[in-house]
């Protein structure tokens, strides 16, 4: 059997899909091979709700990923990513993030390191579970106005390194124990 490297497509192929569910997808290496490939605005200009469950190999996600409709982004079971960009603006009407058993992800800063009102103006709530190696959370989430809940194992939350003691006092206001 053939292995599925990437998930791609050409042009403005998925113009009106709002939903999308990938499950199961064992050999799944990649979302697309070229930035500019399936993720890019014009191709899910409408995706509200992406699903990403149980896609061990996935490694990356496009670099520059722009979905300028998604409200909700579930990732459960990826357990080669390692980095996610959710704050250089590809979201930027995000609400609720939620990621689940990545055993090797260590970044959701991206590049830049600083999430802030203008890229990601909208998220209520971030929810992380069995993330082990994401050891901080990034400068200016503390300050998203937009911000209501950070849920998370208190084993987790306790083990963090913060990057100030601001930081650390605003964002533990919002975190709930699951």
């Amino acid at each position: 059997m053939k292995a599925l490297p990437a998930l791609e497509s050409a042009g403005n192929s998925f113009p009106i899909l709002e939903k999308l569910v990938l499950r199961n997808l064992l050999r799944l290496e990649y979302l697309s091979a070229e930035p500019s490939g399936v993720w890019n605005e014009g191709t899910m200009c409408r995706l509200q709700l992406l699903v990403i469950i149980n896609c061990p190999l996935l490694q990356r996600f496009p670099e520059g990923m722009k979905l300028p409709q998604l409200k909700e982004l579930h990732i459960t079971m990826c357990n080669e990513l390692m980095e996610l960009d959710i704050g250089s603006g590809g979201f930027p009407v995000l609400e609720s993030l939620t990621l689940d058993e990545l055993n090797k992800l260590k970044s959701i800063a991206g590049p830049s390191d600083v999430w802030n009102e203008r890229t990601i103006s909208n998220l209520h709530i971030v929810e992380f579970i069995d993330c082990p190696l994401l050891k901080t959370l990034p400068m200016g989430m503390e300050k998203l106005s937009s911000l209501k809940q950070i849920n998370g194992e208190l084993e987790w939350w306790l083990s963090l390194t913060w990057k100030n003691a601001e930081m650390k006092t605003s964002l533990s206001q919002l975190f709930m124990m699951i």
